[in-house]
């Protein structure tokens, strides 16, 4: 803990004048590719965009190469668990920045964490995503995980939680599975009353169609942990749900990375724990007696729980052709689920579930922002927008796993340096 203080009080506010050249800026909205651009910012916002012949670059300027790389708006993580402990925060906060996630929407931790971070992200000196929270979780009197939760049992103790959370400042309300439905119906009522959206599960004794009427306007997990939706039910009504979700405007973040985890004797945990960042020794042990209990499940389970990973992520594609809204999203926190690198294994889910690799880079740049209602100033790689970007070894519209070829990163106009940075006089074009 006084690592962590002494960390965020330190540091000093520095300006930062940044050029990137030669790049290849990829439009996420309209699927274009504009090859050999100079991308010129200044004070942590993009200020020009124009072809390399267009003229000098200015000699002062830090520079980043870009010649053989692609840009794109940096990701955002719709649902994240980073902020639960102080070590997991110094942690996930800068993996979750190398790996290109420059936003993230963090969906249970501790409220005193939150603080804190977000005290200390005011300072340009840190290279952090955006964070938007919701402080803690509503649950009912017994929560499922009381380390994240408040435990609401009443109309009475669901107005007074959402109180608790507003004077906070968290930025959503988040339900929970246990959540008794008179209690959640007080939490919608007063929610609303303070101006703050209500995302998160579907409680057990209320339905999705009631929830959506209600005015919740994010749904979790596809309703795994009771069942995906749509299960067991007639084709008309399963569309006439669909439907409602597209003229309600209903966020759906399906997290099939975590729902494939589920499904998997080792977590896939072989697959990307040798290029994971760094992990602290609480979150380790966690993941590893996660790992004991997963192994000592009997087959029976894994093949019902691969079944329904099939349906979900049929849902996901039929969601989607529906018209409805979906949001990327990992569940970072989750065994194995690893800040940064289970974003990128999102979007190729996203992919295999139907959505083209434009419609999967959406889903983690554009659509979050205006989901969060900052899309004149995020989402997109244009002037007067902030200078969150990623730049790729490939173009991520001809491959989705090129999202995964990370070359640098710029975080509100400062670059991380994972390229080889230099005066921008010094570097011509070829």
């Amino acid at each position: 803990m006084l690592l962590f203080a002494c960390l965020l009080g330190c540091g000093s506010e520095t300006e930062v004048d940044l050029v990137i050249g030669g790049v290849s800026v990829v439009d996420i909205e309209d699927g274009s590719v504009r090859p050999d651009q100079v991308i010129q910012i200044d004070a942590g916002r993009i200020v020009d965009i124009r072809p390399s012949a267009d003229g000098p670059m200015p000699a002062s300027a830090t520079f980043v190469d870009g010649r053989r790389l692609y840009v794109i708006p940096g990701l955002w993580d719709m649902h994240v668990h980073a902020l639960w402990d102080s070590a997991v925060a110094l942690s996930f906060l800068p993996a979750f920045a190398r790996a290109g996630i420059t936003g993230i929407r963090d969906m249970g931790g501790d409220l005193n964490v939150l603080e804190r971070v977000r005290s200390a992200a005011e300072s340009e000196s840190w290279n952090w995503p955006r964070i938007i929270a919701v402080g803690q979780v509503l649950d009912g009197p017994i929560p499922i995980d009381p380390s994240m939760s408040l435990a609401v049992g009443t109309t009475d103790e669901a107005k007074q939680a959402v109180d608790q959370l507003a004077a906070h400042g968290v930025d959503f309300i988040k339900v929970y599975t246990l959540l008794p439905r008179d209690a959640y119906f007080a939490v919608l009522e007063r929610a609303q009353a303070l101006g703050l959206p209500v995302v998160g599960h579907i409680p057990a004794e209320v339905s999705v169609l009631e929830a959506i009427e209600a005015g919740q306007i994010g749904i979790e997990h596809l309703r795994d942990e009771l069942e995906p939706f749509c299960h067991d039910m007639d084709y008309s009504v399963c569309e006439a749900l669909i439907q409602r979700f597209r003229e309600l405007s209903i966020q759906n973040t399906p997290t099939l990375v975590v729902l494939e985890a589920k499904a998997d004797f080792d977590y896939r945990s072989s697959e990307v724990s040798s290029a994971a960042p760094n992990i602290p020794d609480l979150v380790e042990a966690y993941w590893r007696s996660s790992a004991i209990a997963q192994h000592a499940r009997p087959k029976e389970w894994f093949a019902r729980r691969s079944a329904l990973f099939a349906e979900e992520s049929a849902m996901v594609g039929r969601l989607h052709r529906g018209g409805a809204s979906i949001l990327a999203g990992s569940d970072a926190g989750n065994p194995f689920i690893f800040p940064g690198l289970s974003l990128h294994r999102e979007l190729e889910l996203l992919v295999e579930a139907g959505l083209t690799a434009q419609e999967a880079l959406l889903s983690a740049t554009l659509g979050p922002a205006r989901f969060l209602g900052i899309a004149d100033s995020v989402g997109e790689v244009r002037p007067g927008f902030t200078a969150d970007l990623v730049l790729l070894g490939g173009n991520p519209l001809d491959d989705i796993l090129n999202v995964r070829r990370v070359s640098e990163v710029v975080v509100r106009g400062r670059a991380l340096g994972l390229n080889k940075l230099g005066p921008a006089g010094e570097v011509r074009q070829p």
